[in-house]
């Protein structure tokens, strides 16, 4: 193995080593749930609700699904 070889086998190294953190630093925590709500005609419907937060645990997005029958 040449030094060309070796160059680009250190560097493919490095660049499939540091994906994971670069897809660890940019991930968000999210927490889904879903709950059944009734309406006031007497319908049931399921309603899912997703929130993400960021680094510092401080709310940053808010998603609100629902199917009305």
């Amino acid at each position: 193995m040449n030094i060309t070889e070796l160059v680009r086998f250190i560097s493919l190294g490095l660049v499939l080593a540091g994906v994971p953190l670069v897809v660890a630093c940019g991930s968000h925590a999210a927490e889904t749930w879903q709950e059944e709500v009734q309406l006031l005609d007497g319908r049931v419907i399921n309603i899912t609700q997703k929130q993400r937060y960021d680094r510092d645990k401080m709310p940053r997005e808010f998603w609100l699904t629902f199917k009305l029958p």
